[in-house]
Formats: C-alpha cells, sequence, structure tokens
C-alpha cells in the first residue's frame, strides 16, 4: 500500500533559531568567562593571556588577530611605511642627516652647496610635516663636507669635511641659524681618509666614526671633557664591516649601546651587530641579522642612517636624495597559560601581523586544566 500519508512531528524543530554565542571581554590579557563564550581582539603589543571566572563553562573560542608590536630595533621585521621625504630642494647631493630626539627638528648635510640645512617637523617624526627651517654654510671648512651630529642639549653641531671634524656652537639651542664656528677641530686621518658620518653618545665622552673605501671600519674616541672634540683620542677600538658592505656609509646604536647598526654604499642594506660589553665597539659581532632594502622599489643604496628614539621607526637616506622611513617593530606574541594541552602536542605559533587564527577550548574540570585546539588558521 502506498504510503501517501501526512506526518506532524509533536514539537518539531525550530529552524532558524539564534544561535546562543555571546561575545565576551579581556582586559589586559584576562579573558573573562564570566562574559561570554566568543571573544576577540588584534594584538598592539606582546600579549599574556589568562583565563578567569570559568565557573560552569566547558567550552569558548577566542579569536586573535596578529598585529605589531611596541619592542622597538627590529629590523629583522622592518616595513616600509610609504612615506619619504624629498631633499633635493635643501641639497642636490645629500649625503648624511641627523633628528633631534624629540623628532621635531631634521638636519642634512650635502656637498651640492656645501651646506648644512635644518628642517622643522610640525608632527614629530613624521616627514610629511617637514619644512625648511635655516641654513649653514660651511664651505669655509672645506667642499666635501659629510656627517653631521648635534650634541650637549644641541648647543654643539659637528660635521666631517675630509678627514677633519669641526665643531660649532648654537647660542640657541637646536637653532642652526645661531651657530658659528668654535675653530676646533679634530683630524681621524690617522684611522681613517673617509670618515662619512658620527655618533656620540649621551655624555659626550665618546665618539664612534664610521669610514667607507678602503677601511671599512667603525673607529671609537674619548673625549677628556665632554663634547670638546680637541679632547678627543683614539681609544683603540676597532670593528671591521668589510665582510658585509666593503663601503659603509651610516651608523647609529640603541639607547644602552648594546647593539650597533650600519648601512652600506655597495648593497645598500643594513646589518646588526651587538656588543658583549656595552658602548665597546671592539666587542661587537655581526648577529646575522639584515635588513634587506632591495625589497622597496626606487630606494637603491643607504647613505646615512637613524632609529627614532625609541626604536619603533627607521630612517634611511638613499643616493637619490629621498629620505625614507620604515617602521621597526617585531610582531607581537602570544604567551599562553600553562595549564592548556594542546592538541598534537605543539602550542601555536602567533598569528603574523593581519593574520586571524581561532582558538577553542575545553575544560571538563572547573577550568583547572584545559584543551587547546587551533580550529581557524588565517582566516580573512
Amino acid at each position: 500500500m502506498a504510503n501517501n500519508k501526512d506526518f506532524i512531528i509533536k514539537n518539531g524543530v525550530e529552524v532558524g533559531k539564534d544561535i546562543k554565542t555571546t561575545v565576551g571581554t579581556i582586559t589586559s590579557g584576562s579573558v573573562d568567562l564570566l562574559t561570554g563564550s566568543y571573544f576577540f581582539e588584534t594584538l598592539s603589543s606582546d600579549t599574556t593571556y589568562s583565563f578567569t571566572n570559568p565557573g560552569s563553562i566547558q567550552a569558548f573560542q577566542l579569536e586573535v588577530t596578529g598585529g605589531s608590536g611596541t619592542t622597538g630595533y627590529t629590523i629583522s621585521t622592518a616595513s616600509y611605511d610609504n612615506v619619504l621625504l624629498d631633499l633635493t630642494s635643501e641639497d642636490s647631493s645629500s649625503f648624511c642627516f641627523f633628528f633631534k630626539p624629540d623628532g621635531t627638528s631634521l638636519y642634512v648635510v650635502g656637498d651640492g652647496a656645501n651646506e648644512i640645512n635644518q628642517l622643522d617637523l610640525s608632527t614629530a617624526w613624521d616627514l610629511s610635516t617637514a619644512s625648511h627651517a635655516s641654513t649653514l654654510s660651511v664651505s669655509a671648512q672645506g667642499t666635501s663636507p659629510t656627517g653631521v651630529f648635534v650634541g650637549d642639549s644641541g648647543t654643539k653641531l659637528y660635521h666631517f669635511n675630509g678627514s677633519t671634524l669641526y665643531q660649532y656652537a648654537l647660542s640657541t639651542a637646536w637653532d642652526l641659524s645661531t651657530a658659528s664656528y668654535s675653530s676646533i677641530s679634530f683630524s681621524t686621518s690617522s684611522q681613517s681618509s673617509s670618515p662619512t658620518s658620527l655618533k656620540f653618545n649621551s655624555t659626550g665622552t665618546t665618539m664612534y666614526v664610521i669610514a667607507g673605501s678602503s677601511q671599512d671600519s667603525i673607529y671609537q674616541y674619548t673625549l677628556s671633557t665632554a663634547w670638546d672634540i680637541s679632547t678627543a683620542s683614539y681609544a683603540s677600538k676597532t670593528l671591521s664591516l668589510a665582510s658585509e658592505d666593503s663601503n659603509p656609509r651610516g651608523l647609529d646604536f640603541n639607547s644602552d649601546f648594546s647593539k650597533v647598526w650600519i648601512c652600506g654604499a655597495v648593497t645598500g642594506d643594513v646589518y646588526q651587530y651587538s656588543m658583549t660589553t656595552a658602548g665597546d665597539i671592539s666587542t661587537a659581532s655581526y648577529d646575522g641579522i639584515t635588513f634587506d632594502t632591495a625589497s622597496v622599489s626606487g630606494f637603491g643604496i643607504a647613505y646615512d642612517m637613524q632609529f627614532k628614539s625609541d626604536g619603533t621607526k627607521l630612517f634611511l637616506l638613499n643616493a637619490g636624495n629621498d629620505l625614507f622611513q620604515f617602521s621597526s617593530v617585531a610582531d607581537a606574541t602570544v604567551t599562553w597559560p600553562s595549564s592548556i594541552e594542546w592538541s598534537g602536542g605543539e602550542t601555536p605559533t602567533t598569528p603574523a601581523v593581519g593574520e586571524k587564527d581561532i582558538y577553542t577550548f575545553f575544560t571538563d574540570d572547573g577550568g583547572t586544566t584545559y584543551l587547546g585546539v587551533k580550529s581557524g588558521d588565517s582566516f580573512s
């Protein structure tokens, strides 16, 4: 007999009913399970997660999108900010530059006009806000100026011309228009005939000079009177750079002088070195860490470099008279609670910047232990 009867399901299933998922809150890495069963955030710093108020919850999910952290001086993950400053209007051949420590003034030296130019930035460290402020002619000291540094709280300026370093005084701190030659100079010819850039330590008692061509080294000097180069003497401490770049041009240090970076005119890349004794260049060795500028279209070779004071930005001057801006921070990392036993036995890696991963956690003992599963990888 044909089955042509209608059937009615008593208390039938209701299709389209709301899914019982509540978005919870995360505060400083603390996942409050009392507030929901689904959590999400984009990392903006290194994060240590903890799970609180588990109550009777048995399962929840956490969505994490990778982001940049706050640890600076990280060239291995440096990325171009698509920001550059054309310096042609300041000098047709810019060689070196120096930022005021607060990022509100920029000093550029070049031999196109044999002068140093000051640009002021209305927004600190933002190259797009730079405008010309003043000019200092250095032609009286020669026709090949390189290297520029402003120290002693903005009251002294230094630049190379050939192998001679010249010292100027600024009657108004950081104001180049008030600079005058102090009739003080220092020769590096016994170590290098072609110095290209220089840096001082924070107290003005140590000076570092980088030289290209056949020297390919950083030389360290001691000043018996702080910031007075007439009292400088070679400290017999050197770091050879020839294995990385045979024509190094620029250098910079981190805040505690435990690391030094150089850029070169042969490879155009940035190289990182660590010192076993902070500030002692003779104890430095290459870390095997490089920033390849070839990834930036139109960059070419590097003439000089400087980090933002906290190391989160890197500025590079190329041979084309352009100053490029990069972000130099490490990707944010995640530290998970030790109470998690991960499926497969391996803790998952932190998602890369912009990558979204989803994790599902289960507990059957009230939150004493959790089983963790990476349930979603690289979601858009």
